[in-house]
């Protein structure tokens, strides 16, 4: 059974409440998405950041981020309700002050929209499996499959609520790129990096980050900035120096 707990550097992350635990994919996400931090430069007037984490689980990319960006405002959206409890008691008991919201990513972009708001920063590890085997337990079903998340709602939400110069992160199992990459095209939101996550040197890719920005209305697509990041050397558990250099702020041992 995995641990009721996860200890990082400046924060822990309890998780005995939730479907999804921590994993991989929740760090590499919380290690790439950068945001520009108009709230860094120490200034009392300066635009702070305002970001939202789709389905936030436990809040371990939250608290990544929030850790990345100190003066950002953070609204993590999580459907489950054990699971936004849960999240928003390791917020409270973390350096930094995040809210958890519990809603659907649907209802919360809707009323978002009707209000106005818009966010310069959307990032988000998605449940996406569609036609594997479905779990055992209900909670894990509705934390792994997309019935509750289709991309084209995940997507419809992001177009509607990000600011115009605002980035969407996403991550994604690899074979996912294109379709996901037309669904949003389709929505005015234009690929502006991506990185190819490798498990091991030498390895295919098995997931994908990708940075999405809104369309420009008058001026042409910039080049899609493509980066590599492998996770382990050839021997196996040890990481590579940059995936070190990535996790080492979080990870208590390397």
């Amino acid at each position: 059974m995995p641990n009721s707990f996860f200890k990082f550097k400046q924060f822990t992350v309890n998780q005995d409440r939730c479907a999804m635990k921590v994993g991989t994919d929740g760090v590499v996400l919380g290690v790439t998405a950068t945001f520009c931090d108009g709230g860094g430069s120490g200034s009392a007037d300066a635009p702070k950041l305002h970001l939202v984490d789709v389905g936030a689980g436990t809040g371990l990319v939250s608290l990544m981020i929030k850790q990345r960006h100190p003066s950002a405002c953070i609204t993590a959206v999580e459907i489950d309700p054990d699971a936004a409890s849960q999240a928003q008691e390791n917020f409270d008991a973390s350096p930094w002050k995040i809210e958890a919201v519990c809603s659907s990513w649907q209802n919360f972009a809707s009323r978002a929209e009707a209000e106005g708001k818009k966010f310069d920063g959307i990032f988000c590890n998605p449940p996406y499996f569609t036609a594997s085997l479905k779990a055992p337990s209900e909670k894990r079903t509705q934390a792994r499959h997309n019935d509750s998340l289709p991309f084209t709602e995940l997507i419809s939400g992001v177009a509607a609520v990000l600011a115009e110069n605002g980035l969407f992160y996403v991550i994604l199992p690899a074979q996912d790129k294109e379709g996901f990459e037309k669904l949003a095209s389709e929505k005015g939101l234009v690929l502006s990096a991506i990185t190819y996550v490798h498990p091991v040197e030498g390895s295919e890719a098995k997931r994908v980050v990708m940075c999405y920005k809104k369309a420009p209305a008058l001026c042409g697509e910039g080049p899609v900035v493509e980066n590599n990041l492998y996770l382990e050397t050839i021997t196996r558990g040890v990481y590579t120096e940059r995936f070190k250099t990535l996790i080492s702020p979080f990870y208590l041992k390397l």
